[in-house]
């Protein structure tokens, strides 16, 4: 049979496409620029179109990409991989294969999977090719080359470059080099030689095309004056395709191709905004060879106070649309006119509408507009917004030449674009992305075409690039079929066969219909693919069947390379016949078995599920050595002389078992009090007779399938309390023996539980957490008073109650023993215990508080106390605490308890008061019976020792002399009240007043006269009980606060309250209450009275010496100007 020889090229590829001769993308172009777009992967090497490689290793690289994907087959995509690590695929069978990968850039930006990087490929193991490597990328403006040659067994080449003559014999280690190479589309054709001398034709040469471009693009700016700090801006570029790049202010921002000859940066995108200035531009473009262009500079110059009209959503430079819809807008604009192509201007109009025209004629049109602001000012003509575009409405069609056939074995072409006024294009081939745009002087050069349908769409443009509808492309499809027609037979009769009937089906790819001929006969007519070949009553003998099949293109397969299959049919029967083979079980590992019957003179045979042997003569045995124990079966197949042979759905069968091990047995340990129990085990032979020795007895127990042999209850027979040794064995079906040994013991004694853990006689907590256990007890079950019976429970879990209420408890509890002895409930294990949570309850007897004068002996009541208990066992009842009466304070007698159940009672105190004994000397007097003994205004609580008080008025000198302080005490031993004035007076020191023996109640208020009348207002003094509310109390912060002080600072409108100094008054972290009193004077003798309650946080203040310092924060009241303050009071309440 002749091997067909194939060659075809390795190339670098960077999409499937292999259609395009410009194989990058816009969207591919941007990421290679730009780091804010997709980043596009790039297959560095990727396997050869053809290949009869199983394994390759890829790399993965592109600008920013850090990480990727793939997919083989459209199977899943795999976990992400660093780019430092390649694909790789190994074993790869025969087929087609299609791997697709997106790229992530270390900002973990993917790349689309709709816009995936994918390459396409064949491994077909028979091939043989050569293959091009370091090609230069499909469009470059590299101009020199440096290619490598390779391939299996070849050793030498011959190339030539476009249209120059083939170059001499190059040994296959030299590279292919070339420079200076001129602008334009080149194809370099490769022929290789094997190392057996065949070459590989001309005409099936390895070709690789590229494009070379050195031209960089053209790019220019227009200057703008803008009154908006980020305006768009435009400018001319002559490559549809090039990145253009813009920078101004030192930032650089991407603008947008518009592939129509300019390009333009939206309004918005210059960020941070602009402020008033002259700023400026550069602008660069890059071709996707990588051509630079010269840097176009321009000027953008910012007025805020400019009246600039903007203009949004304006047609296409070049369009061949006929109508408008413009939007005006600007900084400040609120109306705008226009005037279209040198006409008149309009009215004014909102800039909420849109300037819409239809109909509009072909050729050039200019609009022109002026915007007006809120403020009236108009933008000047001078400066007017002007846009100017051209309409084209003549149809643009594309029109193809040079397309294949509608099906076509040739793998490459080259398609011509023409077409009225057709000046560029881009094409598509399938449903793959647009190219880029072409001139209609370089052709759509397909190669390397795979077999299957192809579609290709082909938009056309003019001059000015407006193009065919993207909607209405030019199309065409076609199809490859560069394999030719091969019929495929299968359910073939066997080489040799008694079967005299044949059912061939005919398959092979693409086939459609085919013919044959039998034994040399006449071709037969077409017959449909799904139609088998059936013969039947074939005689014995030698026959031969040829078939040719036809694709569905029409295309046959030539007659001499027809399909040929060879059978001989022979109907005598042949069956084997087996002596000499071993028992069904046998503990020998050998055999030696004869093979013979009629007309027998040859056999094959297998063991087991193995393959058969090769064919052998009857006069050989089978004899199989080293077999090892389990199950064999052995096929046979007889042939006669003429190798027809038995049918090998039904050979000749036989099935042993060796077996050289005995079985395996085990017997339980069982402990139990039954005295005739059961007994079991297991064993690994479920066809073993099993045998039992107990006591001197033999027994046969039941050997089940599970696994388990078993003997039941009741069979064994005196046995009493004690332990005994028994032996199990069993014998397999081959004669081999296995023991096993175990122990029996009887125990029929009943357990008693052991309780653990148990709670006082008496106690305060109420849970308990009980454990059981004793000998030979692995459960138990237990019961709380006249409860239930719990169920038993393994000794390893506690019995745990929690909550239990104050009361009397007994637990009860029966053991159980592993043989099943159980304690009887008559004779449970019992425990009582109290609970008792509640404290006992101390009684205080007689008075709470005790004063007594320093100096004083303190005699503590009998019987000052009484404690009572719920369980009525006080264990401790303790008094603590002895007053010291020689020093002034407050003491506490303490009563403490304790009951028998751990509970404390709440401890109870008397309180025991020792005051300084009064110096007799009398402070205050009433000579001016101002002070009326049942009316006071406030209290004030003092502490038990040496007390004095400074009392201090400030303001500003009044003309009046008669402003008068009160101030009461209240003794209490005998309820007199005792009173001072003080008058006439202006206070900037204060003055101090001793108070008298056991005062305990301070009354402060203060009067003043009604300065407008100038005359006394009778005083008022009002008692207030203990459980009214004057305002919020201030807590002091610093210890160290002692001083307060009472003033008024302005006589008409304000009060200020400030407390009175208390040296000596006790701890000093007490709280303070402001009351302020305020009568209307005018309304005084109707008895208006009004309180008002304030309080504030004072500050700390150092003293070191009587009314020298006041506080720098003080409280006010603002009064109206007819309202004068006549009574104030402060209330002093220490901790």
């Amino acid at each position: 049979m002749m091997k067909m020889l194939r060659f075809f090229i390795i190339t670098t590829l960077f999409y499937s496409c292999t259609a395009f001769h410009n194989p990058f993308q816009a969207g591919t172009f941007n990421a290679l620029l730009s780091e804010t777009d997709n980043p596009i992967a790039i297959i560095v090497n990727p396997p050869a179109t053809l290949s009869n490689q199983s394994s390759f290793e890829i790399s993965i690289a592109g600008v920013g990409v850090t990480h990727y994907k793939y997919s083989i087959n459209s199977a899943e995509y795999s976990g992400f991989f660093s780019v430092s690590q390649p694909i790789a695929l190994s074993s790869l069978p025969d087929g087609s294969y299609q791997l697709r990968v997106v790229g992530c850039n270390s900002s973990f930006k993917w790349q689309g999977e709709d816009n995936a990087t994918e390459v396409s490929w064949v491994v077909d193991s028979s091939i043989v090719f050569i293959g091009l490597i370091n090609t230069p990328q499909k469009l470059t403006n590299n101009t020199s080359i440096n290619i490598t040659v390779s391939g299996l067994d070849i050793v030498s080449y011959k190339y030539k470059l476009d249209e120059s003559a083939w170059s001499s014999e190059i040994l296959v280690d030299v590279i292919i080099q070339s420079e200076n190479i001129p602008d334009g589309s080149h194809i370099i054709y490769v022929c290789g030689k094997r190392n057996n001398g065949l070459w590989q034709a001309e005409e099936e040469s390895t070709q690789y095309q590229w494009v070379v471009d050195t031209v960089a693009p053209v790019v220019t700016v227009t200057d703008k004056i803008s009154a908006s700090g980020s305006p768009s801006l435009d400018g001319t570029i002559d490559d549809s395709d090039a990145l253009i790049t813009l920078k101004i202010n030192n930032i650089t921002f991407n603008a947008i191709n518009e592939a129509n000859g300019f390009w333009k940066l939206e309004s918005g995108v210059i960020q941070p905004v602009l402020s008033t200035g002259t700023y400026p531009i550069e602008v660069t473009a890059v071709d996707k060879a990588f051509n630079s262009s010269i840097v176009a500079t321009g000027v953008l110059k910012i007025d805020e106070t400019l009246v600039l009209a903007v203009l949004e959503n304006a047609p296409q430079k070049f369009t061949d649309s006929s109508s408008i819809d413009i939007t005006v807008s600007g900084v400040g604009i609120v109306f705008y006119k226009y005037k279209l192509d040198g006409g008149v201007w309009s009215a004014e109009i909102p800039i909420s509408t849109h300037i819409i025209t239809d109909n509009l004629t072909a050729g050039d049109h200019t609009i022109s507009v002026l915007g007006k602001k809120t403020d009236g000012v108009w933008q000047t003509e001078v400066h007017s917004t002007v846009y100017q575009w051209n309409i084209n409405t003549t149809p643009i069609v594309a029109v193809l030449s040079g397309l294949p056939e509608t099906i076509t074995s040739t793998t490459g072409w080259e398609i011509t674009v023409a077409g009225i006024d057709v000046a560029y294009y881009k094409y598509q081939i399938d449903d793959g992305v647009y190219s880029s745009e072409f001139t209609v002087t370089n052709k759509i050069i397909l190669s390397n075409l795979l077999n299957k349908q192809y579609t290709i769409n082909v938009i056309g443009a003019n001059i000015n690039r407006i193009w065919q509808k993207i909607e209405v492309p030019t199309t065409y499809s076609w199809t490859v079929d560069s394999v030719l027609p091969k019929a495929i037979l299968t359910n073939t009769p066997q080489e040799y066969t008694d079967i005299k009937l044949t059912d061939i089906a005919v398959g092979g790819v693409d086939l459609v219909v085919y013919k044959y001929k039998l034994d040399g006969g006449v071709w037969s007519a077409e017959i449909p693919i799904a139609t088998h070949i059936i013969i039947d009553n074939l005689s014995d003998g030698d026959h031969i069947i040829s078939v040719a099949g036809k694709k569905s293109n029409g295309l046959w397969q030539k007659d001499a390379d027809a399909t040929i299959y060879n059978w001989n049919i022979n109907t005598v029967p042949v069956i084997a016949v087996l002596s000499g083979f071993p028992q069904e079980f046998s503990k020998i590992k050998t055999t030696d078995i004869s093979v013979s019957g009629t007309n027998v003179v040859y056999y094959k045979y297998k063991v087991d599920t193995g393959a058969y042997s090769s064919e052998l003569p009857v006069s050989n045995k089978i004899s199989l050595t080293g077999l090892t124990d389990k199950k064999y079966t052995i096929s046979v197949l007889g042939a006669n002389e003429n190798r027809i042979w038995q049918k090998i759905e039904v050979p000749t069968v036989y099935s042993w078992t060796v077996d050289t091990a005995a079985p395996v047995i085990t017997a339980n340990t069982k402990t139990t009090s039954v005295v005739s129990p059961d007994l079991s085990g297991t064993v690994n032979d479920q066809s073993a007779t099993i045998q039992l020795l107990i006591n001197e007895s033999n027994y046969t127990p039941t050997n089940n399938i599970s696994g388990v042999w078993l003997l039941d209850a009741g069979l064994i027979t005196d046995l009493t309390n004690d332990a005994y040794d028994y032996t199990v064995s069993a014998t397999d079906l081959a004669g081999n023996t296995g023991t096993g040994s175990g122990t029996l013991t009887i125990d029929t004694t009943v357990p008693t539980v052991i309780l653990s853990n148990l709670p006082s006689s008496v106690t305060n907590i109420d849970s308990i957490a009980i454990t059981a256990g004793g000998p030979d007890i692995v459960s138990y079950k237990y019961k709380i008073n006249d409860g239930i019976w719990s169920d038993f429970i393994p000794v390893s879990t506690p019995i745990v109650e929690s909550s239990l209420s104050d009361g009397n408890y007994t637990i009860y509890a029966c053991g159980k023993k592993a043989v099943g002895t159980e304690q009887l409930e008559q004779n449970a294990t019992s425990s009582t215990w109290i609970v008792d949570t509640t404290p006992p309850v101390i009684t205080l007897v007689g008075e709470p508080v005790i004063y007594l004068n320093k100096g004083d002996v303190y005699t503590s009541p009998v019987d000052g106390a009484t404690v009572t208990d719920t369980s009525g066992e006080i264990i401790s009842a303790v008094k603590s605490g002895v007053p010291d009466s020689t020093i002034s304070g407050v003491y506490l007698e303490t009563y403490s308890a304790i009951d028998s159940a751990g509970n404390i009672a709440i401890p109870v105190s008397r309180k025991i008061v020792v005051y300084k004994a009064f110096d007799g000397t009398t402070v205050f007097t009433d000579a001016d019976n101002k002070i009326e003994s049942s009316t006071v205004d406030k209290t004030i609580y003092l502490d038990y020792d040496d007390q004095f008080i400074y009392i201090g008025y400030m303001g500003e000198q009044m003309n009046l002399n008669n402003r008068i302080l009160y101030f009461a005490l209240n003794c209490e031993e005998t309820g007199t009240v005792g009173s001072t004035i003080i008058d006439e007076v202006q206070w900037f020191e204060g003055r101090r007043v001793n108070l008298p023996f056991k005062a305990k109640y301070l009354y402060m208020a203060k009067h003043y006269i009604n300065i407008s009348e100038g005359q006394n207002l009778t005083q008022k003094y009002k008692r207030i009980s203990d459980g009214t509310v004057w305002g919020e109390r201030v807590e002091i912060k610093d210890p160290n606060i002692n001083e307060f002080r009472l003033y008024t600072s302005d006589n008409t409108t304000k009060t200020s309250l400030y407390a009175i100094n208390r040296a000596n008054i006790g701890n000093p972290q007490g709280k303070i209450s402001f009351v302020v009193y305020v009568k209307n004077v005018e309304s005084y003798n109707d008895g208006g009275y009004g309180w008002m309650f304030s309080s504030a946080p004072l500050d700390a203040i150092d003293v070191d010496g009587i009314g020298e310092k006041t506080f720098t924060k003080y409280f006010e009241l603002d009064l109206n100007s007819s309202e004068k303050p006549n009574v104030a009071a402060v209330v002093i309440t220490p901790p």
